[in-house]
C-alpha cells in the first residue's frame, strides 16, 4: 500500500515529522484492519463448515437412530470383550427379554455351548484387527 503524504508531510520541522508519523500509524492502522477483516471471514467460513458438518452429523444420527429403532434385525453394541452396551428393541420383540435384562448379561450367554469356541475367536481376532491385544497373548486384553 503507498503512502499519500499531504504536502504539510514534506516539511522537515516537527509538525511535517508528527504528520508523517500519524500517517504511518494510519497505513499500519489500516493493514491491520485489512488483516483482522480477512481473518474475520475465514473464521466466519470455518464456522459455517461446522455448522454444514454439525447438521450433516444430527441428520445422520436421526437416519441411525430410526435405522436402530424400526429395524426387525437384532442389532448390538458391544465391547470387544462380548458385554453389550446397548441393543436395539427387535432382540426384546424376537427374544422376550427386556433391554436391561439383556444388558446384564455378556454376548456369550446366548452363545450355544457347541459354537463357544469359534465365538471366542472371532472376538480375539477383532481385538487383534483393533490393536487391543497381539495374537497369542490375550493378558494385554
Amino acid at each position: 500500500m503507498s503512502i499519500n503524504l499531504p504536502k504539510y508531510t514534506t516539511r522537515k520541522d516537527e509538525i511535517g515529522r508528527l504528520a508523517f508519523a500519524i500517517q504511518k500509524m494510519t497505513v499500519n492502522l489500516r493493514e491491520l484492519f485489512d488483516n483482522l477483516e480477512s481473518q474475520n471471514e475465514e473464521i466466519i467460513a470455518q464456522n459455517t463448515e461446522i455448522r454444514e458438518q454439525q447438521q450433516t452429523t444430527e441428520h445422520l444420527l436421526k437416519e441411525k437412530d430410526q435405522l436402530y429403532a424400526l429395524s426387525f434385525d437384532l442389532i448390538v453394541v458391544s465391547t470387544l470383550d462380548g458385554t453389550f452396551r446397548d441393543i436395539n428393541p427387535a432382540w426384546e420383540t424376537t427374544l422376550g427379554y427386556s433391554k436391561e435384562e439383556m444388558l446384564a448379561h455378556p454376548l456369550t450367554s446366548l452363545v450355544h455351548p457347541k459354537d463357544m469356541e469359534e465365538t471366542v475367536d472371532k472376538f480375539t481376532k477383532l481385538r487383534v484387527l483393533c490393536g487391543k491385544q497381539t495374537p497369542n497373548r490375550p493378558e494385554n486384553c
